[in-house]
C-alpha cells in the first residue's frame, strides 16, 4: 500500500519538478557558458570582419598605387624614348655636319686632289 502512495500522479509530478529544477540549474550554467562562448565568438568574428575589411581596403589601395606606378613608368618610358630619338636625331645632324666639314676640309687641303 505504501507503494501506491508514492506512485500517485501528484508525487511523480513533484519528482519531475525537482529533477527539472536541478536539471534547469545545470542547463542554466551551460547556457551561461554558451553565452560567454557566443560573446567571445562574436568578438572574434567582428574582429575578423574588421580585419577583412581593412585588408580589402589595403588591397584596393595597393592596386591603385600599382596602377599609378605603371602609368608613371609608361609616361617616363615615352619621354625617354622621345629623348633618345631626339638625341639620335641631334647626333645624326651633328654627324652629317662633321662629315660635310671633313669633306670640305679634305677638298680644300693643299697638295691633294
Amino acid at each position: 500500500m505504501n507503494d501506491d502512495i508514492f506512485n500517485t500522479p501528484q508525487t511523480s509530478l513533484a519528482k519531475r519538478k525537482v529533477l527539472t529544477r536541478s536539471d534547469s540549474e545545470e542547463s542554466i550554467s551551460k547556457i551561461e557558458d554558451r553565452g560567454n562562448e557566443d560573446r567571445s565568438l562574436k568578438r572574434k568574428y567582428s574582429k575578423s570582419v574588421r580585419c577583412n575589411d581593412e585588408l580589402q581596403q589595403l588591397n584596393f589601395r595597393i592596386k591603385q598605387i600599382h596602377n599609378d606606378v605603371e602609368k608613371y613608368f609608361k609616361r617616363l618610358s615615352k619621354k625617354m624614348k622621345g629623348m633618345k630619338n631626339s638625341i639620335l636625331y641631334d647626333l645624326n645632324k651633328k654627324g652629317e655636319a662633321v662629315k660635310s666639314t671633313i669633306a670640305i676640309n679634305l677638298a680644300s687641303a693643299p697638295g691633294e686632289s
